[in-house]
């Protein structure tokens, strides 16, 4: 079908950190050592659909692995693990070479702090829900001029408060930020 091109992608990541923490206020309380692996498969699927709409999805999943030392706090080997997963879908529409209106959604986490694990504990991630919509006009294929504009909303199940006094994390439980941007980029020559 001469309208309808689609590919797939699969992959696989890698990351791993090798972290020294210290805090030193009148007597060392933190001397932390952590080793974090992080072991990541995704799938891409890009659908164009029609001339005028290209729709992408995809999937994600993750296991993490932190290992912490603290031989200050008496922590020797503290080892957690734990699988996180997150479906993504974009719709992008075209009525007009001028015009195109988008929407998206995801799935992501955030990853605890290390030194709030317990050794054996099934790492427990905050969930990070993202919406976002907008349009991009640009005359002429943007060539001197194009305006684009989006709203946004992200929901975690779980957020974090710094406490500066103590130096700790505190679970404030679920957040959102909304937000709206805008831009114009000029091109007058």
């Amino acid at each position: 079908i001469p309208w309808f091109k689609g590919n797939i992608a699969f992959g696989t990541s890698m990351r791993m950190n090798w972290i020294e923490q210290s805090v030193n206020l009148q007597t060392p309380q933190v001397n932390t050592n952590i080793h974090a692996i992080d072991l990541g498969v995704y799938t891409d699927l890009n659908l164009h659909l029609t001339s005028y709409a290209q729709l992408r999805g995809g999937m994600r999943a993750d296991v993490l692995h932190y290992d912490v030392t603290n031989p200050i706090q008496n922590i020797q080997g503290t080892s957690a693990v734990g699988v996180a997963y997150g479906p993504r879908a974009s719709l992008e529409i075209k009525p007009m070479n001028e015009l195109t209106l988008m929407a998206s959604y995801g799935e992501g986490y955030r990853s605890p702090h290390a030194r709030q694990l317990t050794d054996g504990q099934n790492i427990t991630f905050t969930k990070v829900r993202s919406y976002e919509g907008g349009f991009k006009i640009a005359p002429h294929g943007g060539k001197h001029i194009a305006f684009s504009s989006a709203a946004f909303a992200t929901m975690l199940s779980q957020d974090l408060l710094f406490d500066p006094e103590e130096g700790t994390l505190e679970s404030i439980g679920p957040t959102r930020r909304i937000g709206f941007v805008s831009s114009v980029t000029a091109k007058p020559w």
